[in-house]
């Protein structure tokens, strides 16, 4: 135990940090993955599935397990052990304590997080990453307000997730250059920027596959899906 408290601190700030960060890394990983298998029936004009397929989910999957392992890793480090754990330096050390920022970051994964899990439970097989036709038209629970809640959550999460942890001054910052820490420091909020440019990039995706999505459930339910469509919001009531 001595040895343990050598490397470990016992800071219970830093030790409630990261335990929601692995809280969170769990919840992110649950809306990453898919719940069901792709069906064999996939509909027509699904570009998705025709040009990233389902590859990128497993490499995605083993970065973020590694991203948020490592934050907590860091958060708990002990003044000995930090060099070990990170070899050169934390650009941002904010980013591994509790303060409003983190705590705003984690807040939004906590409660955006159970949004895209509830989607995947009250669509049940009908849930899948492949473009396939539902053998209904899903109306009520969440879906009498909102079409979309599973992007809604998804958007959220994935976006509170690079401003926090998928960011050059976060833990990659431990193994970067030290030219490249001197860029940094000159550029106090270029990783919060490029971040904030990615989540655009996953948001024109969203909105392609979204259109998609729209298009075939027209097609198959008619009118249904028209005044459906009519009398719910996209993404967040009253907003959009």
């Amino acid at each position: 135990m001595d040895a343990l408290h050598h490397y470990i601190t016992d800071d219970p700030h830093a030790l409630s940090f990261a335990a929601a960060t692995l809280v969170a890394g769990c919840l992110v990983l649950k809306c990453l993955l898919p719940p069901n298998a792709n069906s064999k029936n996939e509909w027509k004009g699904d570009s998705f599935q025709s040009t990233a397929g389902m590859n990128f989910v497993g490499p995605v999957a083993a970065a973020i397990t590694t991203t948020f392992v490592y934050h907590a890793l860091v958060a708990v480090a002990s003044p000995t052990a930090l060099p070990l754990v990170c070899p050169k330096r934390v650009a941002n050390p904010a980013l591994f304590a509790w303060n409003s920022y983190t705590a705003t970051i984690l807040v939004v994964i906590l409660l955006f997080a159970p949004i895209r899990l509830g989607a995947y439970k009250h669509l049940g097989k009908n849930f899948t990453y492949s473009l396939a036709a539902p053998n209904r038209l899903v109306t009520d629970g969440v879906y009498a307000y909102v079409q979309h809640p599973s992007y809604t959550g998804f958007l959220f999460v994935i976006g509170s997730c690079m401003a926090l942890f998928c960011r050059w001054d976060a833990g990659a910052s431990c193994y970067m250059p030290d030219f490249a820490a001197r860029l940094i420091d000159a550029m106090p909020f270029s990783a919060l920027v490029t971040a904030s440019a990615a989540v655009a990039g996953l948001a024109k995706i969203v909105r392609v596959r979204v259109s998609q999505e729209e298009a075939m459930l027209k097609e198959l339910f008619g009118d249904e899906w028209v005044n459906w469509n009519a009398r719910t919001a996209r993404f967040i009531p009253g907003l959009f």
